[in-house]
């Protein structure tokens, strides 16, 4: 079935290289909400910037942007410790200027007790490509995840997510690097 997740985002810090940073926390109090299938994968996110912040604050989250996004899809079959499952996914980028798409390899590297609860541990690997045909740009890049959670609860406790891409575009090449945790706060 369909399930929904509400995120708050508490706190964050952005740092671009090169640039002075923002005054203040341009994202606390951002909410994402989002409708998943039972495997995990989004149908469906909205996001509602806090009062007084830019609109662009919500487009920072929206799906293949890694903002706020855990990027991670169950297994459709049960899987034991060291086994690994294939999930690819495809999205249009805003205003249907292009595509994003990825495959991504996770997998169940061990289960943890903490308390009474089974906490599953797992990895993942994904391949980016971005193609924009306005202007000739696209894209290639690795993200690389860990996840913790809970499976007796059914929640994730914590998601951390690397991206490294390079970018060409008619102006030249370029690179893009991001840094995102997610954690439960209980």
């Amino acid at each position: 079935g369909m399930w929904t997740v509400r995120t708050y985002v508490d706190s964050a810090h952005i740092a671009v290289a090169g640039q002075m940073g923002q005054r203040g926390d341009l994202l606390a109090g951002t909410v994402i909400r989002q409708m998943l299938d039972s495997l995990g994968r989004a149908y469906a996110t909205t996001v509602t910037p806090p009062p007084g912040a830019s609109p662009k604050v919500a487009q920072a989250f929206q799906p293949g942007r890694g903002i706020g996004s855990s990027n991670l899809a169950m297994p459709a079959q049960p899987v034991r410790p060291g086994q690994s499952w294939v999930d690819s996914t495809v999205i249009p980028m805003p205003g249907g200027s292009g595509t994003f798409r990825g495959r991504t390899t996770y997998r169940l590297e061990r289960v943890e007790h903490e308390g009474g609860d089974r906490v599953a541990v797992i990895s993942s690997k994904m391949s980016v490509v971005a193609r924009v045909p306005v202007g000739s740009a696209s894209g290639r890049g690795v993200v690389t995840g860990r996840y913790r959670v809970d499976l007796d609860a059914g929640r994730l406790l914590r998601a951390t997510t690397d991206m490294t891409m390079r970018i060409k575009t008619d102006g030249g090449l370029g690179s893009e690097r991001a840094h995102s945790v997610i954690e439960l706060l209980h």
